[in-house]
């Protein structure tokens, strides 16, 4: 009774199987609803979440596609093809966010793709391909902001003997040793050393990885450059409620005095008609208008001219 009055156009009520269909799809896009919630906290959503958070779609995408609920895999092998468009293009970058991070550097990087591919050629191929990105990143910030650092370095002003004299015959052979041990031993890089050190405990709860790069600023000044600039990539520069909503590009400014029915009735012909013609879903119609804001101004950009 109470649909009957809130709804003039309710017919029946949903079934058991109605309902314990909706269950299931709300526990399949409820993972989409917490990543979305990390990617849009204002307190240091920082790029090295957005690698294992991604992969945790994937996952759960490869997984879904392969249901006993045909609702389900339909809707899971839909998100999965345009998903991996993304991937490709993203994911070696997404997984420089996390070598930056001292609780994983290449660990997690290791373990996610050996999940998806396994452990043949092509978990390989994708582990040495995040190497490189990192690499050639590594190679650029030290281009800009100086060179790499010898691990053992010695002062060239080695003091000499009291007064000026020449200097003593045997500083001068333990220098010559030095210069010899430097030729043989070559310098490693900052990434290198980074690498190589103990990841940090996973266990620490109070874990903040911007003190943690301050902190090690005068260590790794190269790093802590490349670090400033890629931890502060957003993971889209899209607002979460403006991708998942699709009233907000049916009312606007223009258009906010439309009927409740109306605006329904514009929601349901746009999904119908991308279900019925698939081939036209990405292709923007010839006379749509965008809205571009630049603080007070409104300018109207027709896609015709």
């Amino acid at each position: 009774m109470r649909l009957v009055a809130r709804d003039p156009n309710f017919d029946n009520a949903p079934t058991e199987e109605d309902w314990s269909q909706g269950i299931i799809i709300c526990n399949f896009l409820k993972v989409f609803h917490l990543i979305t919630e990390v990617f849009s906290q204002t307190k240091n959503p920082t790029a090295n979440l957005y690698f294992y958070e991604i992969w945790r779609i994937n996952m759960l995408l490869i997984e879904e596609s392969r249901s006993s609920n045909a609702v389900v895999m339909m809707m899971a092998l839909k998100m999965q093809e345009k998903f991996d468009k993304y991937w490709k293009e993203c994911s070696h970058i997404l997984a420089v966010g996390v070598v930056l991070d001292p609780r994983h550097k290449m660990n997690l990087i290791i373990y996610c793709f050996h999940t998806i591919h396994g452990n043949g050629d092509r978990a390989s191929f994708e582990i040495n391909k995040v190497r490189e990105v990192l690499q050639t990143f590594y190679d650029n910030y030290a281009i800009l902001y100086g060179t790499n650092v010898s691990l053992v370095q010695v002062d060239e002003r080695v003091s000499t003997s009291q007064g000026g004299r020449d200097e003593n015959r045997f500083m001068h052979g333990y220098k010559e040793f030095i210069h010899g041990v430097q030729v043989t031993q070559p310098s490693k890089s900052e990434l290198e050393t980074y690498l190589e050190e103990k990841v940090h405990p996973l266990e620490d709860q109070n874990f903040d990885i911007l003190q943690y790069w301050k902190f090690n600023e005068s260590k790794y000044p190269i790093l802590s450059r490349m670090v400033r600039d890629i931890l502060a990539i957003p993971v889209s520069t899209v607002a979460s409620e403006s991708a998942f909503s699709t009233a907000g590009r049916v009312l606007d400014d223009f258009r906010s005095s439309l009927s409740p029915n109306t605006v329904e009735v514009l929601i349901c012909a746009q999904d119908w008609l991308r279900d019925s013609l698939p081939h036209l879903a990405d292709i923007p119609p010839p006379h749509t208008k965008y809205k571009v804001e630049d603080y007070e101004t409104v300018v109207d950009i027709n896609t015709d001219d």
